[in-house]
């Protein structure tokens, strides 16, 4: 918990780290503060690549690949893509979009 070091990550750490690299800086924080802090992601935006998913009542988050995909670090198998199937879809708490420079 809490880690966004080179080789761990939990979720907020990964998608800091991914927009970090992307040169787009956003503060090291929580997941549930990344939710308050970005706007939401119209319906549109829902399925664009680096759009943030937020899953399980904002306590974990994820950035989309494109609306059937996204990406994040899971506690038990590292960082990995994932599909949403019907176990993430049930957990989807909401969508945010990051401003890009």
């Amino acid at each position: 918990w809490g880690a966004s070091g080179a080789k761990s990550y939990d979720c907020s750490g990964f998608v800091w780290r991914s927009f970090w690299d992307a040169g787009v800086f956003l503060k090291r924080t929580t997941a549930r503060k990344f939710f308050f802090s970005l706007p939401p992601a119209g319906p549109e935006e829902r399925s664009n690549p680096g759009t943030l998913v937020f899953f399980d009542q904002v306590q974990h988050v994820g950035i989309l690949r494109n609306g059937r995909e996204f990406y994040h670090a899971s506690t038990s198998q590292g960082t990995k893509r994932e599909t949403f199937g019907p176990y993430w879809q049930r957990l989807v708490s909401g969508y945010r979009k990051v401003n890009l420079p």
